[in-house]
C-alpha cells in the first residue's frame, strides 16, 4: 500500500482518537471493495470511540472513499480477508493492532501500448477529471480516475470540498442544516459548496 495511503488512514482513525500507527489495506480490486472496506474499517473506528456519532462515520467513509478511489490490488482478497478478521474482533484494542498487519496493497500496473501510424487529434487532459463513490449514506469525489460516477447525485442536501493526503476531494451527505458547517468544518481544509464536484 502507499505512504500516503496509510498516512492518510491513520489521520482518518486519528479523527476518533484511536491510538493506532497505521492502518493498511483499505484499497480495493474494484470502486464497491474500496467502498466496502472503507465502511468496514469507519464503522470499527466509530464503534471503538466513545462519543463518535453518525456524522463522524460519514465523514471517515467520505475521505477514505475518496483517498481509495481507483486503487486496484492485486492481493485484493487478503486485504479483504484481513479487514474482516480486524473488524469482526470485540476487543477494540485488539482490533486497531490487527488492522495494522493489513498487507500492503500490491498495485497492479499494465503496460504502455505501441504507437500507430498516422495522424491524429490531440487528447485531452485528465489532470481536472473528477470521479465518485456513492455508498447511500454520503458520495465521495476526488480528482483522480476510477470512480463508477462523475458526480454525486443531488439528493444530498450538504457538500464540501477537502484535502485527502494532497488530492483535491469533495463529498456530499445529507444533513440537518446546522450540520453542514461543522460537517465541513471537519474534513481537512474543508469548505461548503452547492454540489460534487464543485
Amino acid at each position: 500500500m502507499s505512504m500516503k495511503l496509510t498516512a492518510f488512514m491513520v489521520g482518518v482513525v486519528g479523527l476518533f482518537a484511536v491510538a493506532i500507527g497505521s492502518i493498511q489495506g483499505c484499497g480495493g480490486g474494484s470502486s464497491s471493495g474500496n467502498a466496502a472496506n472503507c465502511n468496514k474499517v469507519c464503522d470499527k473506528a466509530v464503534a471503538c470511540t466513545p462519543g463518535a456519532t453518525a456524522m463522524d462515520k460519514t465523514t471517515c467513509v467520505m475521505q477514505c472513499n475518496a483517498q481509495t478511489m481507483g486503487l486496484h490490488c492485486s492481493n485484493q482478497a487478503a486485504i479483504n480477508s484481513a479487514v474482516d478478521a480486524c473488524v469482526k474482533m470485540t476487543d477494540c484494542n485488539a482490533a486497531m493492532s490487527c488492522l495494522d498487519t493489513i498487507p500492503d496493497c500490491q498495485s497492479t500496473s499494465g503496460t504502455a501500448g505501441t504507437g500507430g501510424g498516422g495522424t491524429g487529434t490531440a487528447g485531452t487532459g485528465g489532470g481536472n477529471t473528477w470521479s465518485c463513490q456513492d455508498d447511500g449514506t454520503s458520495c465521495a469525489c476526488a480528482q483522480v480516475g476510477g470512480g463508477p460516477l462523475t458526480a454525486c447525485p443531488s439528493t444530498y442536501n450538504c457538500c464540501a470540498t477537502f484535502n485527502a493526503s494532497g488530492t483535491p476531494a469533495c463529498g456530499c451527505a445529507t444533513l440537518t442544516a446546522d450540520q453542514c458547517p461543522a460537517f465541513a468544518a471537519a474534513l481537512p481544509s474543508g469548505a461548503q459548496v452547492a454540489h460534487c464536484p464543485p
